[in-house]
C-alpha cells in the first residue's frame, strides 16, 4: 500500500452526504483490496474501505432490486458480512500475536453503507481479477455496503527508501514464454529435492512488483546483515503463521509488507497484509490438492485459490532458500507432480 496518488476517479464522492462532510475524506492510494483515506481532524489514522466487499455489494444491490430508499443487504447478506467482519478482526489479532506490535498496526473492522460514485465504481471494477464488468445501472447506487478499516498511521511511509515485500501480479495471469522454466523454479521451491533452486530464476519468474521491490530486498539482505535478520525473522514467522492458521499473507500488493529504517535500523511493518478472501487460503489450497488426487473437478473458484496459495507459498519458499533457510510451507505432494500452469488456467 503506497500512499501516492494514482487516480482522481477515487476521489469523486458525492459532496453533499452527510459522511462526507462531516469527515472530510481525502484519497490516498488504493492499497492492494482497499481505499485508503484521510479524514479531517484525525490525523493519526487512516480509512480503509474494501473494494472487494463494494463490487460484492453493486451486485447484491442489482441483484436484488433494491432502492437507495431501501438499501438492505438482507439477512442471509447481513449475517455473512457481519461473520466476516468477525473473522477478519480475529484475523488481524492472530497477526499480530504471530508477528508482533512492533510488526503490527493497530485496526478495528466494521460493517457500514458508504456513499459511491459510478465514477468511482468505474476505477474499482478496472482489471477486476474475476473479469466483471460495471453494470450500467449501478449508475442509479449512491451507497453500498462494504468493510471498513480504522487503522492507524504507518511511519513506515516516513522512509523514501523503503522496500516492500511484494511480488506484484500472479505469475500465471501474465504471459509465460517458458513453461518448462516455470515448472523447474515452482518444483524447486515446493521441493527443492527434485530438482536445484536457482535464485536469479525463481525472482525473474516470480518477482512482477513494479519496481521489482522482491529482488531489491533479497539482493541488499546479502550485504547488510541487519536487514537479513529482519528479513529471516519475518519469512520464518510467516512460515508458522500460515502452517499454524492456515492462511496466507496478501503479498501481490505494493507496500502491504514493507522494510524500512527508523533511525538507521532495518525494520518491517505489516500494513495491509491480511488476505481480503474469507477461507485460509494455504489451507484451502492443500486441500484442494486431496481434490484433485480425487479425480474432482476443480471450478473456477478453485483455481482461483490454487493460484493464490502457489504464489504464496512459491515466493515465501523461494525468498527462504535464497536466505539459506531450511525452514519451508509444505504441500502436498501432488502440487510436485502435475502441470500446475495448465491446471491453474484451465489448458488440461
Amino acid at each position: 500500500m503506497n500512499f501516492e496518488k494514482v487516480s482522481n476517479g477515487y476521489d469523486r464522492l458525492p459532496e453533499n452526504h452527510d459522511l462526507v462532510l462531516k469527515y472530510k475524506p481525502v484519497f490516498l492510494n488504493r492499497g492492494g483490496e482497499h481505499l485508503v483515506y484521510t479524514v479531517d481532524g484525525h490525523p493519526n489514522v487512516v480509512i480503509k474501505a474494501s473494494t472487494y466487499k463494494i463490487k460484492d455489494s453493486v451486485f447484491k444491490i442489482i441483484e436484488q432490486g433494491l432502492s437507495n430508499s431501501d438499501l438492505s443487504l438482507g439477512t442471509e447478506a447481513e449475517r455473512e458480512y457481519s461473520d466476516e467482519i468477525k473473522q477478519k478482526n480475529n484475523e488481524a489479532i492472530a497477526l499480530r500475536s504471530y508477528f508482533g506490535n512492533e510488526h503490527t498496526l493497530k485496526e478495528r473492522r466494521y460493517l457500514m453503507k458508504v456513499p459511491i460514485t459510478f465514477e468511482l465504481l468505474q476505477e474499482i471494477f478496472t482489471n477486476d481479477y474475476f473479469g466483471r464488468t460495471l453494470p450500467e445501472s449501478a449508475k442509479n447506487i449512491k451507497e453500498v455496503w462494504t468493510h471498513v478499516v480504522v487503522q492507524e498511521y504507518a511511519p513506515v511511509f516516513e522512509d523514501p527508501n523503503r522496500v516492500s515485500f511484494n511480488y506484484g501480479s500472479f505469475v500465471e495471469d501474465g504471459p509465460i514464454d517458458n513453461p518448462q522454466r516455470y515448472q523447474k523454479v515452482t518444483d524447486s521451491t515446493l521441493d527443492k529435492s527434485l530438482v536445484g533452486f536457482n535464485m536469479e530464476e525463481f525472482v525473474s519468474l516470480q518477482d512482477h512488483s513494479k519496481n521489482k521491490s522482491l529482488s531489491e530486498l533479497i539482493a541488499l539482505s546479502k550485504k547488510d546483515e541487519q536487514l537479513r535478520e529482519q528479513l529471516t525473522f519475518f519469512v520464518i514467522i510467516a512460515i508458522q503463521y500460515a502452517e499454524n492458521t492456515g492462511q496466507i499473507l496478501a503479498l501481490a500488493g505494493e507496500d502491504n509488507v514493507s522494510f524500512y529504517k527508523e533511525k538507521n535500523v532495518w525494520n518491517f511493518m505489516l500494513v495491509d497484509a491480511l488476505s481480503n478472501l474469507p477461507e485460509p487460503i494455504f489451507q484451502k489450497t492443500k486441500d484442494l490438492g486431496q481434490k484433485f488426487l480425487d479425480n474432482v473437478v476443480l471450478t473456477q473458484e478453485d483455481r482461483e485459490y490454487i493460484k493464490r496459495g502457489i504464489n504464496f507459498v512459491r515466493t515465501i519458499n523461494g525468498v527462504a532458500l535464497s536466505l539459506g533457510l531450511t525452514e519451508k510451507l509444505n504441500l502436498p505432494q501432488i502440487f510436485s507432480q502435475i502441470n500446475l500452469l495448465n491446471i491453474i488456467n484451465n489448458n488440461l
